[in-house]
């Protein structure tokens, strides 16, 4: 599977490497090339994928893990299906080789996965400071607010019309009517 993310890059230099480790094994080669899918889709890489639950091949080879996800989460999650399938992977350029079949392999997928937990938890940590951080300063974060006249619901409620019916004459669910109301906006 060969993958060029940049203009610069050249699929037949990226996929160079990856051919003579095959020819050198003795493995017969089935290419998949990118070709880029429209708004960041990789079409060639899910075709693979689902080759792999079909079990067409034996060894997924790349040049670099960078082509084969974008993310140690997206690596981890491939690696772990072509683990299920019994399915070897191998990294040429970084010199890595998942062989299922082997303690070696199983380790070193085990060592991959806890890596993107390990991150997943770090990017969730961060993201939640962030926002904590921006809500202290009166950020409001999340959703937008539904636009409609709450003065006007706070009215009709002091009235002892029913949430329910201030929903209809304003057009939006109760539930927003009852949360603005409750939150004194």
């Amino acid at each position: 599977y060969v993958s060029v993310g940049t203009p610069d890059r050249d699929q037949n230099t990226e996929m160079a490497e990856p051919l003579r480790y095959a020819l050198l094994m003795g493995w017969k080669v089935l290419e998949y090339r990118e070709r880029h899918g429209r708004l960041g889709t990789r079409p060639a890489l899910g075709q693979l994928m689902y080759r792999v639950r079909q079990r067409k091949f034996d060894v997924v080879l790349v040049e670099s893990l960078d082509c084969f996800a974008r993310s140690l989460e997206e690596l981890s999650e491939n690696l772990a299906r072509l683990h299920r399938e019994g399915i070897r992977f191998v990294a040429v350029g970084e010199g890595i080789d998942i062989n299922p079949k082997t303690e070696e392999g199983r380790g070193l997928l085990l060592t991959l996965s806890i890596w993107a937990k390990v991150n997943r938890n770090m990017i969730a940590r961060n993201v939640r400071s962030g926002v904590a951080r921006a809500q202290s300063k009166g950020v409001h974060c999340g959703r937008p607010r539904r636009q409609f006249p709450r003065a006007e619901a706070r009215r009709l409620r002091a009235q002892g019309i029913s949430i329910r019916a201030i929903a209809t004459r304003l057009g939006v669910p109760a539930s927003t009517v009852g949360d603005a109301l409750q939150d004194g906006d």
